[in-house]
């Protein structure tokens, strides 16, 4: 009987996870973190967004981590489509500078002035628009120096897309590495069609309960959209501010 559970889970792999994140997490409730172990090929621990993106010519993409160990490279969030793999990228190198990456062209590498402990929660949003092509990332409410303009300008990012979190994508949905993986936790992910003011970034990166924060993103609503997890990934309770 444990060997039938055991393979019905594996089969579905996500369904108990995706009921929890999508039933379970209705405004006004906690939160969940969602803990990713590590990688090792066939395994590649991540979540994957039910669905795609609209076409978008500005984001701001704003997520809780803590990281379980600093290694070559941490991936928080990927967004590949068929025309570019790295449509929208972020990830933390092993120095702890932060790197995003927009349509695929050269990452906007920033090094912020709030250290990245191990073991702690930090908050970061990056911020992209297509008119002036301006790319931002502030950590813990500031900005990071290295934010520049003429990033992808007069682009738009393309629907169709897949979003993967806790792995890099080098096609749609696959061609993950090990040692492109996030070894750690995240919570609270939201992504908007539109470029947040400094103040609302600064309320966002604030230690209260979730419930006081009254931004949710119009894009990704973290309590609300649908993602299915695989290879071990594990949903608890977050204690961002405990």
């Amino acid at each position: 009987m444990k060997t039938i559970y055991r393979l019905a889970c594996e089969t579905a792999v996500f369904i108990c996870l995706l009921l929890f994140l999508t039933s379970a997490l209705e405004e006004g409730e906690i939160s969940s973190k969602v803990k990713f172990p590590p990688s090792s090929s066939p395994s590649f621990p991540r979540l994957v967004m039910v669905g795609t993106l609209p076409d978008l010519q500005e984001i701001t993409l704003c997520y809780w981590f803590k990281i379980h160990r600093l290694k070559a490279s941490l991936h928080m969030f990927s967004y590949a489509t068929t025309e570019k793999d790295n449509e929208i990228l972020t990830f933390l190198n092993q120095q702890g500078d932060f790197l995003f990456n927009v349509h695929g062209t050269p990452m906007l590498k920033v090094q912020c002035p709030n250290k990245i402990h191990i073991g702690r929660w930090h908050h970061a949003c990056h911020t992209w628009s297509s008119w002036k092509g301006e790319a931002t990332t502030a950590v813990d409410g500031f900005h990071c120096e290295g934010n520049a303009t003429g990033i992808a300008m007069g682009a738009t990012l393309r629907q169709g897309g897949l979003v993967v979190l806790g792995q890099d994508q080098d096609t749609v949905g696959g061609g993950f590495d090990a040692k492109q993986s996030l070894e750690g936790e995240l919570s609270e992910l939201n992504l908007w069609d539109t470029v947040l003011n400094h103040e609302q970034i600064k309320h966002l990166s604030k230690c209260v309960h979730h419930s006081e924060r009254h931004i949710y993103g119009n894009i990704i609503h973290w309590d609300k959209t649908q993602f299915r997890a695989y290879d071990g990934v594990v949903l608890s309770p977050n204690e961002i501010c405990a």
